[in-house]
């Protein structure tokens, strides 16, 4: 099930996804032109009513801008195993 985190430096929201790596997760469906870049922290957003916001999830490690599709491909490293 996706949680709703969002990006420290912007406030962005997204959706994470688990990859088959369990040390990397995947924020998916973030247009193209989303303010999202290599290092910024991802942080719990409150959203979900189960984590309080500002707890750091994740660093991201990769944004990909995939030729022909609509979204990024932006991959994350949890801070917590």
């Amino acid at each position: 099930m996706p949680k709703p985190p969002s990006v420290q430096r912007s406030g962005l929201h997204a959706l994470a996804f688990g990859t088959e790596n369990p040390s990397q997760m995947e924020l998916r469906f973030q247009p193209r032109d989303a303010d999202i870049h290599t290092g910024d922290i991802i942080q719990t957003s409150g959203l979900d009513f189960l984590y309080p916001p500002g707890i750091p999830v994740g660093v991201v490690e990769h944004v990909e801008m995939p030729a022909g599709e609509p979204f990024a491909r932006v991959l994350v490293r949890p801070v917590a195993s």
